[in-house]
């Protein structure tokens, strides 16, 4: 499988007025959505797309109780979640409170089968 990259400028904040630096990223072409993706599970299980999109739903519902609740949530070889926080930095432990957090973030985690699924990439430009 081949992963497909654009070029994308990018001017350094810290210095505007330097000439902008080119980063390869991953395009991106298309979206996939929870209906889609469980036609796409159906189509390679005997389980039918209603009962998979299901499946998918009451994980969508039931990850973010279980993330603000403080786990881990680990779906085997797919990976883990979790949930971060952003904060304002403080001088002292004692200054560490709901105050200073700016907002908060899911974090994945891929597990070792799909680290290594992309580990020899071959890329192409788009």
């Amino acid at each position: 499988m081949a992963l497909r990259i654009k070029s994308v400028a990018r001017i350094n904040p810290q210095k505007p007025t330097e000439a902008p630096k080119y980063y390869a990223m991953a395009a991106q072409r298309d979206t996939m959505s929870l209906d889609d993706l469980a036609v796409q599970i159906s189509k390679i299980s005997s389980i039918s797309r209603g009962d998979v999109y299901s499946v998918l739903l009451t994980l969508v519902d039931t990850m973010p109780k279980e993330l603000l609740d403080g786990k881990v949530v680990q779906l085997g070889k797919l990976g883990s979640f979790a949930l971060n926080v952003d904060s304002k930095p403080v001088d002292t432990p004692e200054q560490v409170n709901g105050d200073i957090i700016e907002g908060a973030h899911v974090v994945f985690r891929p597990g070792t089968e799909m680290k290594d699924a992309f580990s020899k990439v071959k890329v192409y430009m788009d």
